[in-house]
C-alpha cells in the first residue's frame, strides 16, 4: 500500500486513493511541522511511521514537508544513493539552529546518514547550483539549463550506481503546464520525468521512493482545475512506477 503522511488535507482530494490501496496517517492536528519541523513534531513523526517500512511508495503531502524524506530515509541501514527530483536542492543550512526544515533536509542527509554514498538532485533551478555547497560533497547536479535543452534523460544515463537506489519527487520540478505548487516550478516534463523514473526503476534496485508537491485546495470550485492538474500527474507518476516496477519484476 501506499503510506500517506496527511498534513493539509490534500489526500481528500487525490484520486490515486480510490484507486491504490493506501494507509492513511492523519496528520492534520499536529504543530510545529509547516517548512520546520521542531523536535517534539519529530518525535512524534517518526513514532507514527514506525510500523511502516522504506520501502514502496510513500505519499508525503506538499513541498512544505518534503522534509519526510529524511525519516523514511532514516529506516535504510545498508548503503544506498538518493535519487532527487526538486527545482530547490534542499542544501541550505538550517535557518533556527539545528531545526529540521523542507529547505535544508539534502544537506542533514549528507551530513548525518552513515549509509547514504551520494545523491542525485534532478532539475534544480540554474540559480541555485552555484550557491550551494555540493563540491564538499559527493553530489551530482542535473540543472534545469539541461532539461531545458532536452539533455536531462542522456545525463542521467551516465550516472551508474553500484548501490540500491532511493527515490524523492517534489512535483515542483515539473513545468507549471502540468501541476501547480506553492513552490516555483521548474521546466521537466511529464512525459520525460515518467521515462526518467522507468529508466532507474528499471536499471536499479529500487528501495522506496516518497512524492511530494502541489498546493493546499482552500475551495473545491475554484481550484477544480488545480485538482484535475494533480491527479494526471499523480496517475502518469504511478503507472510509471508500478507498470515498470512489475515488468522488471
Amino acid at each position: 500500500p501506499i503510506i500517506v503522511t496527511d498534513f493539509s488535507g490534500i489526500f481528500l482530494y487525490e484520486s490515486f486513493g480510490r484507486v491504490y490501496p493506501c494507509i492513511h496517517l492523519d496528520c492534520s492536528r499536529m504543530s510545529g511541522v509547516r517548512r520546520y519541523c521542531d523536535r517534539a513534531a519529530l518525535t512524534v513523526l517518526r513514532s507514527l511511521i514506525a510500523p511502516y517500512s522504506y520501502s514502496g511508495v510513500h505519499y508525503i503531502d506538499t513541498g512544505d514537508y518534503h522534509y519526510m524524506t529524511k525519516l523514511w530515509c532514516e529506516k535504510i541501514q545498508k548503503p544506498f544513493a538518493l535519487i532527487v527530483f526538486d527545482h530547490h536542492p534542499d542544501m541550505q543550512p538550517p535557518a533556527f539552529g539545528r531545526i529540521l526544515s523542507c529547505g535544508s533536509w539534502v544537506k542533514e542527509m549528507l551530513d548525518t546518514h552513515p549509509f547514504l554514498r551520494e545523491v542525485v538532485i534532478i532539475g534544480v533551478a540554474d540559480k541555485f547550483t552555484d550557491k550551494q555547497e555540493v563540491g564538499l560533497y559527493n553530489v551530482k547536479i542535473i540543472n534545469e539549463a539541461s532539461v531545458r535543452q532536452g539533455r536531462a534523460m542522456d545525463l542521467l544515463r551516465t550516472i551508474s550506481f553500484d548501490v540500491p537506489i532511493y527515490i524523492s519527487l517534489d512535483k515542483d520540478v515539473l513545468s507549471r503546464e502540468y501541476i501547480i505548487t506553492n513552490w516555483s516550478n521548474g521546466s521537466l516534463s511529464l512525459y520525460t520525468l515518467c521515462l526518467m523514473l522507468q529508466y532507474l526503476v528499471e536499471s536499479n534496485k529500487l528501495l522506496g521512493i516518497d512524492i511530494c508537491g502541489g498546493i493546499e485546495i482552500s475551495n473545491l470550485v475554484s481550484c477544480r482545475q488545480i485538482i484535475q492538474l494533480n491527479n494526471n500527474c499523480n496517475e502518469k507518476i504511478l503507472s510509471a512506477i508500478y507498470d515498470t516496477k512489475k515488468a522488471s519484476d
